[in-house]
């Protein structure tokens, strides 16, 4: 355990030059500023971030044959210099000018560039990297590899040639089932073994019966319609009359809505069953007919399902098979584990509307890859394609989610523009994951309370969300949020009027993309206690107008909007993006801006109010979309509404959800903060407030510092926390950096108030208390993000 008494083996890095990016003195010498100004690539601007120097993808399309590149630089850079790869083909470090076009040729697959910016001493660089991927119009493998169920090399003939496209092998009778791995010529292949799907470099396994097997490999290039089949036959040998009379070994073992895989070779296994699950539906196959199979005092039959009871603490169920002559017997262990929630599989638009009808409090739905069209007739509600009424509780959910985060997973109306995609009036529902498109509005938060959005991408629609009709504590975060040209309904709209309202909503850390034809986030009467905080809004387009829509309309009233983003039309004549209006009837009122930014490069101008009151700003800033802090300017404001910096921007103290007695402090250890936990208390080191960083990711700054005051732990951070116990991830103050790893975003936990506060250098990673009790002095430090109960934090505004 990291505490007080025991931080000098963990402090090591932070006191000495060795691994830790230089000593944390408080001398901050003068680093030159190398970074990249501007990056095209045939006349297509990179959109380069603040502080982030690799890895940039770019995608070519499959006729490109060369690229013109051109870099632009800042007056310290003295030299460029640039490497450029692709595959086995590689250019050593080339001397450029920046502003020069570079002409490069490149080929499928992923093209490598870096780019090396040095000072005029020579001793200080800056590399950035870029990969720049061209679809193949080619299709192989080169490699394929064969494995027994001994793990020993299975011998293909002849030896694998990417080139030669069939192959035999023989094995013995013992050998059941074969592992199977190939790796395809170009990243972009895609595989299929008899019809399955099989991903590049992934290891798979398949029974071999007795006899020949064979194996076709289909493997198809990104583009056009190159492909190839490599095809392996695999002889098992047939069995002799001793091996069958003495064989107790099973062909086939599967369990009714069990994702578990069956080996005949392995003999033990793990499932997770839904906390409900009554029993398994158990079928078996031996390979050998006649054998005896049981489970506890049930007999088995082959192929035939056999129903076993799962009561209540039944963590193990056994099958013992026997074979013909009593010789040999074989037993399977399955170990059960029961789910905290009822998963529900779906794979149809059928199946979905069903479960979501039919969801009970504590169900997990499950949706796998694909496109999900619904049907308005058969969804259960006149105006949605999918819809429910149900209702969890706050202690038991339904969720809604993605199979594969990494998979596309898309719901859609079966009419393009017509109708709600997903229509929920129930409450306590967490949705993650999905897709929604082509319908007028993608999701209706209707009567619905206490519900979250997160990781939802809705576009191709008239209207992304709307909430209303007296809905509630929604919290809608990590969205992204586009509308199809020709909309000019608002992006997201929070209530339609004072009778139809929406009361603390949070909208955290999503981004808005509209077209200039619509706000992207309309705040109407009848919406109250608005949270809107880290999001991007961004106006993508290019055309001016002497009367632009805003990008936030707030006609709500007691909204906070901080440290969010705003992306105008980079006009000098263009109106504030933020517009606060009174719209009579008492609506418009109690609103708070601070610690905002306003991406521009011509004007200062942020908000503009003119009727509403107990408008409050301060703390705003303008800035171009690449820019040093030292160029920011102050962003200003229109209407004798506002009142400028007339307050403070609260402050909290970081107290552990699990420990609510005990709050992150400060102890100084070699002239260095470190943070650890300590009572909560009134010190001046317990208190701590949030500064913009970056679009989504804010500082911690803790206020009885002035300069070394931002929290960041040490930059090698993931290779410092093996477990929770020994972390020595350490987390400290230090002066404000352009790093990642100073940069960190609130995540919602399981309950409302709960914060996971994650790390931007590695976002599966965040703050944590570091061994396995609350003693004061511990440190926080940095660790993977495991739902522990020691990684999650509460916000408490301080008074």
């Amino acid at each position: 355990m990291t505490t007080k008494g025991h931080l000098a083996v963990a402090f090591f890095c932070l006191i000495t030059l060795i691994g830790c990016n230089g000593s944390p003195e408080k001398t901050t010498p003068d680093i030159p500023d190398l970074s990249l100004q501007s990056l095209t690539i045939n006349g297509n601007s990179v959109a380069l971030e603040k502080g982030k120097t690799a890895t940039y993808e770019v995608d070519l399309t499959a006729d490109t044959q060369t690229i013109d590149i051109k870099v632009g630089v800042t007056s310290e850079v003295e030299s460029a210099f640039y490497t450029f790869s692709n595959g086995d083909r590689a250019i050593s470090s080339t001397e450029f000018i920046p502003g020069d076009a570079i002409t490069l040729t490149v080929g499928d697959g992923t093209n490598r560039l870096t780019i090396t910016l040095v000072d005029g001493t020579g001793e200080t660089s800056l590399t950035y990297a870029v990969h720049l991927y061209r679809l193949s119009r080619d299709a192989s493998l080169t490699g394929y590899v064969f494995y027994d169920n001994d793990e020993n090399s299975i011998v293909l003939s002849p030896t694998f040639s990417s080139t030669h496209y069939d192959y035999t092998a023989n094995v013995d009778y013992d050998t059941c089932f074969y592992y199977g791995q190939f790796y395809t010529g170009y990243a972009d292949n895609t595989v299929t073994l008899n019809g399955d799907d099989i991903d590049n470099a992934e290891i798979f396994a398949r029974y071999l019966e007795p006899g020949e097997n064979i194996f076709d490999t289909h493997v198809k290039a990104a583009v056009g319609e190159r492909e190839v089949i490599y095809s392996v036959g695999i002889t098992r040998e047939q069995p002799t009359e001793t091996q069958l009379q003495a064989n107790a070994r099973l062909a086939q073992l599967t369990i009714d809505d069990t994702d578990m895989d069956f080996l005949c070779a392995q003999n033990v296994y793990s499932i997770a069953v839904n906390s409900d699950q009554p029993s398994l539906e158990i079928t078996a196959k031996p390979e050998v007919d006649g054998i005896d199979m049981v489970i506890g005092d049930q007999d088995l039959t082959a192929n035939e399902p056999i129903t076993i009871p799962l009561a209540d603490g039944d963590t193990l169920v056994q099958l013992v098979s026997t074979a013909l002559n009593g010789s040999q017997t074989q037993t399977y262990s399955i170990y059960v584990y029961r789910r905290t929630t009822n998963m529900v599989s779906v794979s149809t638009a059928a199946e979905l509307q069903q479960a979501l009808q039919n969801a009970q409090p504590n169900d997990q739905i499950v949706v796998a890859p694909g496109t999900y069209a619904g049907e308005i007739a058969t969804s259960g509600n006149s105006e949605a394609h999918f819809y429910s009424g149900r209702s969890g509780t706050p202690l038991n959910p339904i969720y809604l989610m993605a199979e594969d985060s990494d998979e596309d997973t898309v719901l859609t109306g079966n009419v393009i523009g017509t109708g709600t995609v997903l229509k929920l009036t129930g409450d306590n529902w967490r949705i993650s994951g999905l897709e929604i498109s082509q319908g007028a509005t993608g999701v209706h938060l209707a009567s619905a309370s206490n519900n979250r959005l997160s990781d939802v991408d809705i576009h191709d629609v008239t209207q992304a969300l709307r909430v209303n009709q007296g809905s509630t504590k929604n919290e809608i975060s990590r969205c992204e949020f586009s509308a199809i040209n020709g909309s000019n309904a608002p992006l997201v709209q929070v209530a339609d009027a004072e009778t139809s309202s929406a009361g603390s909503t949070r909208l955290m850390r999503n981004e808005f993309y509209t077209q200039g034809e619509q706000p992207a986030l309309y705040l109407a009467a009848g919406a109250d206690s608005t949270l809107i905080e880290a999001n991007r809004l961004q106006d993508l387009s290019t055309a001016t107008s002497d009367d632009p829509v805003p990008l936030l309309l707030v006609h709500g009233n007691n909204t906070q909007l901080r440290f969010n983003s705003f992306y105008p039309v980079d006009t000098a004549d263009a109106r504030a993006p933020l517009r606060v209006e009174n719209p009579g009837n008492g609506w418009g009122n109690n609103t708070w801006v601070y610690g905002n930014w306003l991406v521009t490069t011509q004007t200062d101008l942020l908000l503009e109010a003119e009727t509403s009151t107990h408008l409050y700003a301060t703390e705003n800033l303008a800035r171009a979309p690449i820019a040093l802090e030292e160029d920011y300017r102050t962003a200003t404001y229109r209407g004798g509404s506002v009142e400028v910096d007339t307050f403070t921007p609260p402050q909290f103290q970081i107290v552990l959800a699990d420990e609510t007695g005990s709050c992150l402090d400060l102890e100084e250890v070699n002239e260095v903060n470190i943070v650890i936990i300590n009572p909560c208390s009134d010190a001046q080191t317990q208190r701590w407030t949030w500064e913009m960083a970056a679009d989504t990711f804010m500082y911690l700054r803790n206020l009885s510092e002035d300069e070394y005051a931002y929290m960041m732990p040490t930059t090698s951070f993931t290779e410092s926390c093996t477990s929770i116990a020994s972390a020595t991830s350490i987390a400290y103050l230090s002066n404000k950096r352009y790093g990642y790893a100073q940069q960190w975003a609130p995540i919602q936990g399981a309950n409302d108030e709960d914060y996971y506060l994650a790390n931007r250098q590695n976002l599966n990673y965040g703050l944590t208390v570091a061994g396995g009790t609350y003693t004061p002095g511990t440190a926080a430090v940095v660790c993977p993000l495991s739902d522990s109960k020691r990684q999650t934090f509460l916000l408490r505004e301080i008074e």
